[in-house]
């Protein structure tokens, strides 16, 4: 199958000891044939090829890069209608190499198309982890989901799937949606700190701004407003209250 000689060629990649720039050139000398060979043999409308790739456990990002500008529209239609069967199978559809193509073929309209229609189709925890899996510097995912949200068309559950989805936030993307989530989930401050906290960023290291941010929260829960003081930490600490 392809997807075991995909995933043998991944592994090759740093089967030996490359100076940093050399992997580019040894990724391309490996990855270009596969490309060629996805290609024209068409592995990409056989539907037990797809399979197997689907349930890949990676997303073959350096294969993804050779494969970006020989794709046309057609033929990634052809893999996405493939795909298709199996999101129908299971609402907790997830993939990496579809994540991967999503994310190298977004500004195609096969893609597009495909991201509305598990949204439109009421598949909207795979719709949930697409928008993870293709979330930016800007945050975009999170406000598309937030529009949806005050459009009436999903519950803050969905949201709150996507945040504990989510990972590796920078300081940047945490200052664009921390702000955007207390004022606008006044009401689930506990939730948003369980988030803050699973990023970590309440220690030392944060920014005066994300600070105020943190301490909003933590003054918020229940716990810390019944017992009336502040949260001592070997890395941080908050003035009583």
């Amino acid at each position: 199958m392809f997807a075991d000689t995909l995933m043998y060629t991944g592994r090759k990649v740093f089967e030996r000891e490359e100076r940093r720039d050399d992997v580019p050139t040894r990724t391309h000398e490996l990855m270009q044939p596969l490309a060629e060979y996805y290609v024209n043999e068409k592995v990409y409308a056989n539907p037990k090829e797809v399979c197997a790739l689907v349930e890949m456990s990676n997303g073959e990002g350096f294969f993804m890069k050779e494969l970006k500008d020989r794709l046309t529209d057609e033929q990634i239609q052809q893999f996405i209608d493939d795909v298709w069967i199996f999101v129908e199978k299971k609402d907790e559809f997830v993939s990496p190499i579809v994540n991967g193509v999503l994310a190298t073929f977004l500004e195609k309209q096969p893609m597009s198309h495909f991201i509305c229609r598990l949204y439109e189709s009421d598949y909207k925890n795979a719709y949930d982890r697409i928008l993870v899996a293709l979330e930016d510097d800007g945050m975009h995912s999170y406000l598309k989901m937030l529009d949806l949200y005050h459009k009436g068309d999903i519950s803050y559950a969905l949201i709150s799937e996507y945040m504990n989805a989510l990972w590796g936030l920078t300081d940047e993307q945490m200052l664009l949606i921390l702000p955007s989530l207390k004022e606008n989930f006044p009401q689930e401050k506990e939730s948003i700190l369980d988030f803050v906290m699973k990023h970590r960023y309440w220690t030392e290291d944060i920014s005066e701004c994300m600070r105020s941010h943190v301490r909003d929260l933590l003054l918020y829960c229940q716990w810390v407003a019944e017992n009336g003081f502040g949260i001592r930490d070997r890395r941080v600490i908050f003035t009583e209250v």
